[in-house]
Parts: structure tokens; C-alpha cells; sequence
């Protein structure tokens, strides 16, 4: 689990369950004894579209009828331990289903209590609370964004302006543990928390998703839910010398990278590169240091094979004014790159960075 996850859903446990439940200006839900009379809309409560994925959940309201009841409309709210309560069958829980599943299960209820044979249950949702989904990583604007609707995993991406170029194709899902095991130690009431045991989590195919190939994935999200997108590592190259944009550049996933294309990514040559006098530096395996010289005008005319770039080369184009100082800077950025890659064992997946903003 990536170190930026960590901290933020161990923030996330720390925190009271009211980050997930409460509505917003800090109205809570009903206590555990749901009631059957109206209640007044707050300013917290919104009006969801019908949806047959939607969940229930601490503060919804909910406009139960029963058909051939006397009294057959009930308006209740789901409490802060999802349970609601109803004439005849008390307290029961309800969270987590959705409004037809619920129909369900209070017509057994009536049937098995003999109250009716044939119950007709109808289930609304009149009114439900804003919850907080998360979505870090390699997006256009991580952070938190509030659910006023039934919103799916593909809305989140989109409302956080999509994933970046430097994604992976995958992402993890977080989702609560609705029964979390957090075993106390000896002596101690309370046991600090554990995201591990705290929550679930989902590999997403990013492809799939976005390209709809895969519609399943794009599941409903549910409050305090956290999409990690994190950041593809393949490796990074150098370009040094006459081109508009010197330094560090990623290695895309996909394919084979030529050189052609590494120097298109740099801005290309500036007017007073020497693009036949270039120069290309290497490390083996064993982290030797092999210089080769480049002809990159016969590349680009096709005289010469294009050939790929590997993690951790440096291409130099050295010009008229920068022949000098490029040849120091090789002498120095080579081994530079060199001791970073083998220390690390090459860059592996470790070493991207567990997310940012783009």
C-alpha cells in the first residue's frame, strides 16, 4: 500500500465515523430509534435521482407504503447505525441495501409475522445525505469531492479532471470495511486502528474503464470511498544539449521508444544544434559506462536504423555555443544517473512517488 495512502486513510480512522456519515453543517442522523412521523427536509438533505444501484445509508429518509395497511405511508430516516424502525417490526437494519432490496426484505418480515399474506411494500428515497468520496494520485485535481447524487467511479475520475499521462493502467479502489476486525492489545480498551483490516481494496482496469470496454467496472461509488491512482514508473531518460527542452523525460509505457521520437519529446533541436555530432551514453548491466557517437540527420533522413531508448540513457546534442559545457555536463550526469539506477536495483516500481497533482 502506497505511503501516501496510508497516512490519509489512517487520518481517515482516526477520525470519528461521522466523516463518513454526517451531513454537511454538522446535522447527524436520527438516533437509533428511527421514527414514523414526517420530518422537515434540513439544509444538509438533497434529492437523489432514482437509481436501482443506490445504496442506503446513516441519514437517508426514506417513504415506506404498505398496501392495505390503515395507515400505509411511513416517512423514517436511517440512523447512525443504519437501522430504521417501523410499526409492527421494530428495529432493523437496512444499510447497505438498495430500495428494492428493502421492499424485499420488509415483505418477508410481514409475512413471516403473518400480518399480511400478500404485502405490497413500496421503498423512495425522499432524501439523502452528501457524502465525501477521495480520489488521489496522478489526476487532474486530487481531493476530496462530495457525492449529491449517485455517482459512479468514471464520474469521479472525470469531476477530478481525468487521469494524467503519467498514470498507470491500473487504480485501487479503498472502500470501508463495514465489520472491521481491530484486535485491542492486552490492557488496552481501545486498539489503534488498522487500514489494512479497515478496509477493502479493488484493483480498477483504468483501460477498461475509460474506454467502456469494461462496463462493470464502473461501479457506484459509496460514501468515504478512495480511488488511488498511482503513478506509472518505467524509467526516465536524459536530453542534454541544443534542443527546447533539456532534462529529465519518462520512458511511456507502450511500446518501444525511439530515439527520433525522445528527441521530438524534448522540443526538438534548436537552430544551432550539430544534430550530426550527437552522442549517446549508456550503462550496462554491471553499470559500465559506454559513450557511443550518433548521427541523428542520417536517423531522421532514414540513412541510419532509429533504435529505442532504454531507462537511464542520455542523448546530447552538442551546438556551436554549448560544445563545451555540454561535454562537461556529460562527464558528471552519466555517473549521476548510474549511481542512482544501481543502488536501486535498476527503478523499479518502488521508487514512483505515491501520487500528485498534475
Amino acid at each position: 500500500m502506497p505511503g501516501i495512502v496510508v497516512l490519509f486513510l489512517f487520518l481517515l480512522v482516526c477520525s470519528t465515523d461521522v466523516l463518513f456519515c454526517q451531513a454537511p453543517g454538522g446535522a447527524a442522523p436520527a438516533a437509533d430509534k428511527g421514527t414514523s412521523t414526517a420530518s422537515s427536509p434540513d439544509a444538509g438533505a438533497v434529492k437523489p435521482p432514482a437509481s436501482l444501484d443506490y445504496r442506503l445509508g446513516p441519514g437517508d429518509q426514506l417513504q415506506i407504503t404498505l398496501h392495505g395497511f390503515d395507515d400505509p405511508i411511513h416517512v423514517v430516516r436511517v440512523s447512525n447505525s443504519g437501522k430504521i424502525h417501523l410499526p409492527f417490526l421494530r428495529i432493523f437494519p437496512v444499510s447497505g441495501l438498495t430500495p428494492h432490496e428493502l421492499e424485499v426484505e420488509i415483505a418477508n418480515r410481514l409475512k413471516q409475522q403473518r400480518l399480511i399474506k400478500n404485502p405490497q411494500v413500496q421503498v423512495t428515497v425522499t432524501e439523502f445525505r452528501a457524502q465525501p468520496v477521495y480520489i488521489l494520485g496522478e489526476v487532474g485535481l486530487p481531493g476530496q469531492y462530495v457525492l449529491t447524487e449517485t455517482r459512479y467511479l468514471l464520474d469521479l475520475i472525470t469531476m477530478a479532471g481525468g487521469v494524467s499521462f503519467r498514470s498507470r493502467k491500473e487504480a485501487f479502489l479503498y472502500r470501508r470495511n463495514p465489520n472491521p476486525t481491530m484486535p485491542a492489545k492486552p490492557g488496552e480498551k481501545d486498539a489503534p486502528a488498522d487500514p489494512g483490516a479497515l478496509y477493502t481494496v479493488t484493483k480498477v482496469d483504468l483501460s477498461g474503464l475509460i474506454d467502456g470496454k469494461e462496463p462493470n467496472l464502473n461501479i457506484p461509488l459509496q460514501g468515504g470511498d478512495l480511488l488511488y491512482v498511482p503513478q506509472r514508473v518505467t524509467g526516465t531518460f536524459y536530453v542534454v544539449g541544443e534542443v527546447l527542452k533539456t532534462g529529465p523525460l519518462e520512458v511511456p509505457e507502450g511500446g518501444p521508444l525511439l530515439v527520433t521520437r525522445a528527441i521530438s519529446m524534448a522540443g526538438g533541436p534548436t537552430k544551432t544544434a550539430k544534430m550530426s555530432k550527437g552522442m549517446l551514453v549508456r550503462y550496462d548491466e554491471s553499470g559500465i559506462r559506454e559513450e557511443r557517437p550518433v548521427d541523428f540527420v542520417a536517423i531522421f533522413k532514414g540513412k541510419q536504423p532509429d533504435f529505442e531508448v532504454r531507462a537511464n540513457d542520455v542523448i546530447f546534442i552538442p551546438g556551436s555555443k554549448f560544445k563545451t559545457v555540454g561535454y562537461g555536463i556529460l562527464g558528471a550526469l552519466p555517473q549521476m544517473v548510474g549511481r542512482a539506477a544501481y543502488s536501486s536495483g535498476g527503478g523499479g516500481e518502488g521508487s514512483g512517488r505515491g501520487g500528485s497533482r498534475e
